[in-house]
C-alpha cells in the first residue's frame, strides 16, 4: 500500500534551506507546484520556485490545515515560540537538537520524522539521515525515502542518539573540507605562491579529486592506506599529519559537535547569532 499526501508544506519556506528543498522537489519533477505550500514571516519578493508558481502564506496554521505532510525548516531557537497544531499531519523536522518527543509534544502530533540534511541540498547532493516515530507507517516511510532522494541520498536510523552524532558529522556539509582547505591555503601562501594558483590548487584537491572517493566500497581508510603504502611525498605528509594529532583533533571536534547537539535547549539556542547559516549556504536570512 502506498501513501501520498494531497499537499506538502514547508514552514520556513522563505529561508535558504526551505527554498533549496522546494527547488529540489519541484526541479526533479517529483512534486507538482500546485501541491506545494510554503510559509514565511513575510511573503517573498520572488514567489516562484524553480520558475513555477506555488502557494505562499504567512499563516503557519493555515498551511498545516491545508497539508497532509509538513516540513519544519526553522531555526531551532524559533520553534518553541510558535503555536502549532498538527494532529493529523506527518511532521518532518530538519531542525538540529529538537527531539522526536519534543516535536510531538509541542506540535500535538504523533507521526514525526527527524531528518538532518546539509548545505549540499542546493546541488541535490545532501546526505540526509533520518529517524521516524513508531506512529509513522511503513507506507509513509517509503514516501519519506522518495522525498529525500530528490535532495541526494538518505538512510533511516533506529536510534535518535545516532542522529545527534550525524548532526555534527554529515550535517556539517562542506565545513570540514573548508577548514582543511583554509589550512592548506595559508601554508601555500606563506611559501609565496600566487593567490590564484593557491585557490585553484586547493580546489583541485578538495573538489576535483574528491569524486574519486564517491561510491568506493573500500572506504576512505583504505584509500589513505594505499597512499601510505606507496611511501611517496603524499605519504610523508600523511605520516606527519597523523603524528601531529590530525586524527585526534577530528575525533575531539566530532565529539564536541555531538555534545552540542545533545545540549541544545531553548536557552542555548536563543544565544546564537540570528543570521548565521551553514558554510556554503546562500547568504540569505532564514524565515519562519
Amino acid at each position: 500500500m502506498s501513501w501520498q499526501p494531497r499537499r506538502l508544506g514547508i514552514i520556513g519556506g522563505n529561508g535558504w534551506l526551505g527554498r533549496a528543498m522546494a527547488e529540489a522537489m519541484l526541479g526533479s519533477g517529483w512534486l507538482p507546484p500546485d501541491a506545494l505550500w510554503l510559509s514565511g514571516r513575510t511573503l517573498p519578493a520572488q514567489p516562484l520556485i524553480s520558475g513555477q508558481p506555488v502557494h505562499w502564506t504567512t499563516d503557519n496554521q493555515q498551511l498545516l490545515n491545508q497539508c497532509d505532510a509538513v516540513i519544519l525548516s526553522l531555526r531551532p531557537q524559533d520553534f518553541f515560540a510558535l503555536s502549532l497544531r498538527a494532529e493529523n499531519t506527518l511532521l518532518i523536522s530538519v531542525m538540529a537538537g529538537i527531539s522526536v518527543a519534543e516535536l510531538s509534544a509541542h506540535a500535538a502530533c504523533s507521526a514525526v520524522v527527524r531528518c538532518m540534511p546539509n548545505a549540499a541540498i542546493a546541488i541535490r547532493g545532501s546526505y540526509s539521515p533520518w529517524l521516524a516515530s513508531a506512529e509513522v507507517s511503513a507506507a509513509q516511510r517509503r514516501w519519506v525515502q522518495s522525498m529525500l532522494s530528490t535532495w541526494g541520498s538518505e538512510d533511516e536510523l533506529e536510534e535518535e542518539d545516532h542522529l545527534h552524532y550525524l548532526t555534527g558529522l554529515s550535517g556539517s556539509g562542506p565545513a570540514f573540507p573548508a577548514l582543511l582547505g583554509r589550512a592548506m591555503s595559508e601554508h601555500a601562501l606563506s611559501r609565496g605562491l600566487p593567490a590564484h594558483v593557491v585557490n585553484r590548487a586547493v580546489e583541485g584537491v578538495l573538489v576535483g579529486a574528491s569524486p574519486l572517493l564517491a561510491g568506493q566500497n573500500e572506504g576512505p581508510a583504505r584509500v589513505a592506506q594505499r597512499f601510505l603504502d606507496y611511501q611517496g611525498t603524499t605519504a610523508a605528509a600523511l605520516i606527519t599529519m597523523i603524528q601531529e594529532g590530525f586524527e585526534q583533533a577530528i575525533h575531539h571536534g566530532l565529539q564536541a559537535a555531538e555534545q552540542a547537539a545533545f545540549n541544545m535547549t531553548p536557552e542555548t539556542m536563543n544565544s546564537r547569532t540570528p543570521d548565521s547559516v551553514p558554510v556554503g549556504a546562500p547568504r540569505t536570512k532564514g524565515d519562519s
